[in-house]
């Protein structure tokens, strides 16, 4: 009974260092969600056929990128583990590698972004639609080496246990996203109405300033100044690659099973027609909002159990394993039935 005792008073500890961990970083992944909130407000009001197009255009680029990010930010379980190890100068050479990973990746993720005939093979399109489709794209491929590395900075910053930085970040992106695409969709300000182009620029100005902020926030940080970031240079190492590669190329095929369903469907909704699309658009930002609150369980999850086995601790690692596991099934059961509860709800009010 007493070890009973103990191993749920360790779960307990852990579920408590999760929560106060994932709440910033709900924050921050709520505050990117906004982004597209916001595209899909002001298209709504703009055009349902650029709404349809960003909705389509979107899912490929979310699928692409993700699965892509998803192998930059294995840096996350090496900075952790070499975190709760007291190895302080692998902590910074884990960054930069990851960095010169998320470099090289931007290049096969930009072209499949700025090519995405393929992914019309399962789907049939209005021409007019399918035209600001590949404008949308091709105009965010520009983003997508800051996207990277952002990742890569993003899952860094987790790993160490400094979610508000992020939280803060994503919340400036947020705000300057939310009135350069006011101003560039609708053509305000003076400026020209570019409508999808419109909300296509914003997200790559977006991209480049919030790498921009991470890239100061490491020079300037005084809680990562032990670490000597940026400031140790070095070129790829084989090692380091392999490791990074041996646990992303899972975590991004992870990531793209996840998210492909939102392609597939806003695909597969495009031969219904534009307002079919548009629709699918509104309900899922809804469900994508209600998926950020496992995530970042998921993400504090990750941080806990990688300090605890960097730092030998099997015990503690398990038992961070097991509360982030149960946070994330009893909160999204929780969310499920809100919006079940919703539904009904609803549907009484119609009748």
């Amino acid at each position: 009974l007493k070890n009973l005792d103990d191993a749920n008073a360790a779960i307990l500890a852990q579920s408590r260092l999760i929560l106060t961990h994932a709440l910033p970083m709900l924050v921050a992944q709520v505050s990117s969600m906004g982004m597209m909130i916001i595209d899909t407000v002001l298209l709504g009001h703009h055009s349902t056929e650029d709404l349809a197009a960003v909705a389509i255009g979107s899912g490929i680029y979310i699928a692409v990128l993700f699965a892509l990010a998803g192998v930059v930010q294995s840096v996350a379980p090496v900075v952790a583990h070499h975190k709760g190890g007291a190895r302080d100068t692998e902590v910074g050479q884990a960054l930069i590698q990851s960095f010169w990973l998320a470099l090289v990746l931007a290049v096969p993720c930009a072209w499949l972004i700025a090519r995405p005939q393929p992914f019309f093979v399962l789907t049939t399109m209005d021409a007019g639609v399918e035209a600001k489709v590949l404008l949308y794209l091709g105009i965010l491929a520009w983003g997508v080496p800051a996207a990277l590395a952002y990742r890569a900075f993003y899952a860094f910053c987790n790993a160490l246990g400094e979610p508000r930085a992020l939280m803060h970040i994503a919340l400036a992106g947020t705000c300057m996203h939310g009135v350069l695409a006011w101003m560039l969709v609708g053509g305000h300000a003076g400026l020209p109405e570019l409508g999808v182009a419109g909300c296509a620029v914003s997200n790559v100005a977006v991209n480049w300033f919030v790498f921009g902020c991470g890239w100061a926030y490491l020079h300037r940080s005084r809680a990562l100044a032990r670490y000597h970031l940026l400031r140790r240079w070095a070129w790829p190492r084989l090692e380091v690659q392999r490791e990074l590669l041996r646990l992303g190329l899972q975590m991004g095929m992870s990531y793209f099973v996840e998210v492909s369903s939102f392609t597939l469907i806003a695909l597969l909704a495009a031969q219904l027609g534009a307002v079919a699309v548009a629709g699918h658009r509104i309900v899922a930002n809804l469900a994508a909002l209600c998926y950020m609150l496992p995530l970042a369980v998921a993400l504090a999850t990750l941080a806990q159990v990688g300090l605890a086995a960097g730092a030998g601790d099997a015990r503690r690692a398990r038992s961070a394993a097991l509360a982030g596991c149960a946070l994330a099934t009893g909160l999204s059961a929780l969310l499920g039935g809100l919006l079940w509860l919703q539904w009904r709800l609803l549907g009484w009010v119609v009748r």
